[in-house]
């Protein structure tokens, strides 16, 4: 990938938007909004389109290994993502957030007998590591399949 669309150049802007996303969920949240508007604001929304524009900017990038990059650049921006989400989880747990994401039911850290430990670090860590591994996998296939129409039409476009 040319250096001015490497994958740290490319996730900045997104990572913005996901921090704004983040703060709005919040707010809204503690304001009571419904949940089926709180949901509108994840973050999970972003880890299915992101992709799709990092695999158009890659394939534009001319990369060589178009693909490694779509991984390489997924992959980092769902780490830094769910690096914001992780202390929504541990505000909540110390301060006691009702919002239905939270609730343990629901995997989250607030209900029922959840060591400080378990809801600062285990409980956040845990899903971090599933939303890591499953936002790179749906990142892959809307990104890859962005990716490859966009070759597609370069490479017809150039022939």
């Amino acid at each position: 990938m040319p250096e001015n669309r490497s994958a740290f150049n490319l996730i900045k802007m997104p990572l913005v938007l996901a921090a704004v996303v983040i703060l709005m969920r919040i707010l809204l949240e503690q304001l009571d909004a419904p949940e089926w508007f709180n949901n509108v604001f994840g973050v999970a929304w972003l880890h299915i389109l992101v992709p799709i524009w990092f695999g158009l900017q890659i394939a534009e990038s001319g990369s060589a290994q178009p693909f490694k990059d779509l991984f390489k650049t997924t992959g980092l921006y769902a780490i830094f993502v769910r690096l914001m989400v992780w202390p929504t989880y541990a505000l909540a747990y110390v301060l006691g957030w009702q919002a239905p994401r939270f609730s343990v039911a629901r995997g989250g850290v607030v209900g029922g007998d959840i060591s400080t430990f378990e809801g600062i670090v285990l409980i956040p860590l845990r899903n971090l590591a599933f939303w890591v591994i499953a936002a790179t996998i749906i990142g892959m296939i809307t990104g890859g399949i962005a990716l490859a129409v966009k070759k597609k039409r370069v490479a017809a476009g150039s022939a």
